[in-house]
């Protein structure tokens, strides 16, 4: 268990919903990354096999 970093628990309530916030922002960031990746045609087969592995890795974050 993690100790309690703050004196309140409003304080820890929006810590933890600017985390989620980033992580939403970082997922977006992702997924927006994955397909300009995947509609270059440049590398073929290693792109595509880097795109379908991502895609299910992806859902987990």
């Amino acid at each position: 268990m993690q100790p309690l970093l703050f004196p309140n628990v409003s304080m820890e309530k929006s810590y933890l919903r600017k985390k989620v916030g980033i992580m939403q922002k970082f997922k977006i960031l992702c997924m927006f990354f994955i397909k300009r990746l995947c509609s270059l045609r440049l590398f073929f087969i290693q792109n595509h096999l880097f795109c379908t592995v991502f895609k299910h890795i992806l859902p987990f974050f």
